[in-house]
């Protein structure tokens, strides 16, 4: 019986039409990994337009001055270089109090800034007028506190702070006792319960 020649052309045609199926799978498997793979990433990151300012201490005798972010959602938020923090003083002048380069905050989690750990660059007052703005690489502002706004005249005293509660979506109080980097929790100054006492006559 004679064997048919074989070609070397005919050895590079299309396979069978198995070994074409089982190619179409593996492809179809690698595109459906790929997009879980960016699906996932992009869910597990986010910007800095949902980051509230929480707690904002002006004297503190561990600490010196600091300021609390907390991050509200889910997903971890990256502020990258672009980002910073504004301090607003009594008289209406801007001062930058920190640029952000490569910081993150977990979800739920919190970012402590301190004047102690040498991150802020401006004094916060604990008694005068005082604002705090976030600004975005736009110069947008997307969060603030300005104390007169969200409290009124009246300071903290030492130990104390300003601070929201329930976290990142709750009122503004004069509190008691600072929760740097933690929870806050209830524990609003008796000057403030006889303000809004005096505010709901």
């Amino acid at each position: 019986m004679v064997r048919p020649v074989v070609f070397e052309s005919d050895m590079l045609r299309v396979p069978p039409f198995k070994t074409v199926e089982q190619l179409v799978q593996r492809r179809l498997v690698f595109i459906i990994v790929f997009l879980s793979i960016v699906l996932t990433f992009n869910s597990c990151t986010s910007d800095g337009d949902y980051v509230a300012i929480n707690e904002v201490c002006g004297n503190d005798n561990q600490l010196g001055e600091w300021i609390e972010l907390y991050n509200p959602t889910s997903q971890t938020v990256y502020l990258n270089k672009g980002w910073r923090l504004l301090k607003i003083d009594e008289d209406g002048v801007d001062h930058v109090l920190y640029n952000f380069k490569n910081d993150s905050i977990l979800p739920h989690g919190f970012l402590l800034l301190s004047r102690f750990d040498e991150q802020l660059r401006s004094r916060i007052s604990g008694k005068k007028e005082i604002g705090i703005e976030l600004v975005n690489p736009q110069d947008k502002t997307v969060e603030s506190f300005y104390r007169d706004d969200e409290i009124g005249e009246q300071p903290h005293k030492l130990g104390g702070s300003y601070a929201r509660y329930p976290d990142g979506i709750g009122r503004w109080n004069v509190v008691e006792t600072a929760t740097p980097d933690a929870p806050n929790f209830d524990d609003i100054s008796d000057e403030t319960e006889a303000e809004f006492d005096v505010e709901e006559l």
